[in-house]
């Protein structure tokens, strides 16, 4: 999709989220992370699905410096914001806060006839769905680190592998290489005749 119209999406998404947001009162923080949610997944989904940039081009000094705030921000978001919300959330929505209630205590029957050796509360469930959000967005974190330092290294094409044509749109062309023919007046014997 070309860019102009892909950007499009960006106005119709945030309008959209905030429409809903303001229509539905009772569920109004949801809607309006829903719309966080999905305008950086839909920039992810652009970023992904663009046109592979030239390695010989340099980039700009404007382009490494959206880069790096895209990043910062994306960095406040997941190690930041989130967690900060699910523990704002837990506590008061969930009453998650008080150390009192147990969801299984030392010595309660659990499955095939065992026993709880330790007490699970609610307050060590939220700790444990925080430091899960730290865990995952930390793993994300290297296998994009990963992926970036990796991005101009070459994929060697295994030596049996043809070469593919593709056409000026980009699509593998059907016709298979075949060598060129003899040409007129060679016969079996190889002269001219």
């Amino acid at each position: 999709m070309p860019t102009k119209k892909a950007i499009v999406g960006f106005p119709i998404i945030l309008i959209g989220g905030l429409v809903l947001a303001k229509l539905i009162n009772e569920i109004q923080t949801v809607w309006i992370w829903l719309t966080i949610f999905a305008l950086i997944g839909y920039a992810l989904l652009l970023v992904v699905t663009r046109e592979p940039r030239d390695p010989a081009k340099k980039a700009t000094w404007v382009e490494c410096y959206l880069g790096a705030v895209g990043v910062f921000a994306v960095m406040m978001l997941t190690y930041a914001v989130l967690p900060h919300e699910w523990l704002t959330f837990a506590n008061s929505y969930l009453d998650w806060g008080n150390s009192a209630d147990f969801l299984v205590k030392s010595g309660d029957h659990l499955i095939f006839g065992l026993n709880a050796p330790f007490d699970i509360n609610f307050p060590a469930i939220r700790d444990i769905v925080v430091t899960m959000i730290y865990v995952i967005f930390l793993g994300a974190n290297v296998f994009l680190w990963s992926k970036w330092q990796k991005r101009h290294q070459v994929k060697e094409r295994p030596a049996g592998e043809a070469v593919t044509r593709r056409s000026r749109f980009g699509r593998p062309l059907r016709r298979v290489e075949t060598p060129a023919p003899e040409p007129a007046g060679v016969g079996a014997s190889g002269r001219e005749g």
